[in-house]
């Protein structure tokens, strides 16, 4: 890949832990990534990061909006 994403997206898992989580978010952002989406299937939820420390957290029924992306997506489209 020569190109960098603008976006990760993560699905955490119940074997990841949080300082693995973010070990790698900070990795992404170092590397130029400009958000970190955290899907949490379980809680029907995204956090969506813009720095180490700096997110937003959507829950069911609301519309994820990634500022940095500009992207905006209904999350009762994502977890039906």
């Amino acid at each position: 890949m020569t190109d960098i994403p603008l976006t990760v997206i993560e699905i955490v898992s119940p074997s990841q832990a949080d300082t693995e989580i973010l070990a790698k978010f900070e990795q992404y952002f170092n590397a130029g990534v400009k958000s970190c989406w955290l899907v949490m299937p379980s809680l029907k939820a995204i956090a969506v990061y813009s720095a180490i420390g700096q997110y937003e957290f959507f829950k069911e029924n609301t519309t994820l909006v990634d500022w940095a992306t500009g992207i905006e997506i209904p999350l009762n489209e994502v977890f039906v």
